[in-house]
């Protein structure tokens, strides 16, 4: 914000992008620390990338079911925690990746209800702003829609009550998760799991104490909630392992993933989740 000395730097317009380093319509070469907003785990433009996927257009244009499907399936499988999540269902958009995870766990669960929380970013679609919470104005004259989601707070170190240590802080956010919202909000049995960012990112660049995801997670387990993580932002190496859930040693239920599939080069995404 202005008040606290931040001015924000001036749009660019990129003309040119290679490994990285992008290049404005100007020709100044700048070092590109948002690699695409996460869509390029190896650079913008690798060659290897590009010509993998001109190849394969080449053979199969764009057709949903060809055999490229099952290697990619049987390989994500192998990379998630504990290679856990052996199942994979494959979309388009990271949006869409959130909304189907979220669905398949209506569906599985047979509940109504999610938790989202606070500062969280799940997509600006119609169900992706209204599981989304780093900014009320996000959702703004959608209220009446957010019915089936509860939201709960993030322990973000800027919205930290005045004299109040984080630690003290991180355990009224996992209270409030466990036993306000199942006595006051929403009972238990309707609810069917907490949709959580292991690390914050459009709410903030921000990485919580490991304990929080960790706690999160036994907090679902003992009531029959599904953990969904959302990691479009996160995966694919860019926290320094290859999921940052890995970082809590955290299996979640469902695992979100996108943009960085396909290395930035093609609309990917998808999500992860347990046999059963």
């Amino acid at each position: 914000n202005a008040e606290k000395g931040f001015c924000a730097p001036l749009q660019i317009i990129v003309d040119r992008a290679e490994g990285d380093f992008v290049y404005d319509l100007d020709g100044r070469k700048i070092i590109d620390f948002q690699n695409g907003w996460a869509t390029n785990p190896l650079g913008n433009c690798h060659p290897e990338i590009i010509e993998a996927v001109r190849k394969a257009h080449e053979r199969y244009g764009f057709h949903w079911e060809h055999g490229l499907r099952i290697p990619f399936a049987e390989k994500i499988a192998s990379l998630t925690p504990g290679s856990s999540l052996s199942r994979f269902s494959f979309e388009v958009s990271g949006t869409e990746a959130v909304e189907a995870a979220v669905h398949a766990a209506l569906c599985h669960k047979e509940r109504r209800y999610i938790i989202g929380l606070a500062s969280s970013f799940h997509g600006e679609s119609l169900g992706g702003k209204l599981l989304s919470a780093y900014d009320s104005d996000n959702y703004r004259y959608l209220e009446a829609w957010t019915g089936g989601v509860i939201r709960a707070p993030f322990p973000h170190s800027e919205e930290l009550p005045d004299g109040m240590p984080q630690n003290d802080y991180i355990d009224h956010c996992l209270w409030y998760l466990e036993h306000h919202i199942p006595k006051h909000v929403m009972s238990r049995e309707n609810i069917a799991g907490v949709l959580v960012e292991p690390a914050l990112a459009e709410g903030g660049n921000w990485v919580p104490d490991s304990r929080f995801v960790r706690e999160i997670r036994d907090i679902c387990t003992r009531n029959d909630w599904l953990m969904i993580a959302d990691e479009e932002l996160t995966g694919v190496g860019r926290t320094g392992k290859m999921w940052a859930v890995e970082h809590s040693e955290v299996i979640p239920d469902i695992l979100i993933m996108g943009k960085h599939l396909s290395g930035g080069v093609e609309s990917f995404a998808g999500f992860s989740a347990k046999d059963e």
